[in-house]
């Protein structure tokens, strides 16, 4: 909070999910769209919202670049996005889990580390829960030597592996990809007390004036 009450925070949102506003309203977002140029630059980012306060929706607004949000005290105001990604696999047991780049299993004296998700363009887009259909995308995997952690590592292979495909012993089931909205949240306190502080301010410092001024005259 900045000495003059001004609060700020940052929410990553999915579609569905929800946050709490002060003044006993809820957030939720509807859908979330980010919008390119042909040669792949942001264009924009639209945030589909509903505020909720009681359990009613008391207002709807798609949040843009330059069109926040205002309600009440606060407005909120499309700052970024990110960009989650998760593969889930079975093992021979057939238990399932997820993974997040960045997660890793040893095989073959080696380190095996999920990077990531490989969208093939030419194939059938993402579904709307942000899973991809079979064949249109990989798990990213790259094998690397050694199995320290503070060791130097060399990528000695390559995998991509479609869902349904095996590696090492684990199926994937599935691949999904979550674009999440970034909201700037930013309340300031009403213009009045802002006012009535300066006046008193202004009143104090004149009384200190006028005590001055009377001081030199006695």
């Amino acid at each position: 909070m900045s000495p003059s009450g001004r609060k700020e925070e940052m929410v990553f949102l999915g579609e569905g999910d929800t946050t709490t506003l002060s003044g006993g309203y809820e957030l939720v977002l509807k859908t979330f769209e980010f919008l390119k140029y042909e040669d792949g630059r942001p264009k924009d980012w639209l945030s589909e919202v509903d505020v909720i306060k009681d359990g009613a929706v008391v207002k709807s607004h798609t949040i843009e670049v330059n069109k926040p949000l205002k309600i009440g005290k606060l407005k909120v105001f499309q700052s970024s996005y990110s960009q989650d990604m998760t593969a889930t696999l079975s093992d021979l047991d057939g238990e399932t889990f997820e993974i997040m780049p960045g997660d890793y299993y040893t095989a073959r004296n080696s380190i095996i580390v999920f990077r990531g998700i490989e969208i093939d363009p030419s194939a059938e887009k993402v579904d709307n829960s942000g899973c991809c259909p079979p064949n249109s995308g990989y798990a990213f995997f790259e094998e690397l030597s050694g199995q320290g952690e503070d060791a130097g590592h060399t990528v000695t292979a390559v995998y991509r592996v479609e869902v349904s495909e095996v590696i090492d012993g684990f199926t994937i089931e599935k691949i999904c990809i979550s674009n999440q909205t970034g909201l700037q949240i930013v309340e300031d306190p009403s213009f009045l007390p802002v006012l009535i502080s300066l006046i008193l301010i202004g009143f104090g410092i004149s009384l200190v004036f006028i005590q001055k001024i009377g001081d030199k005259n006695i």
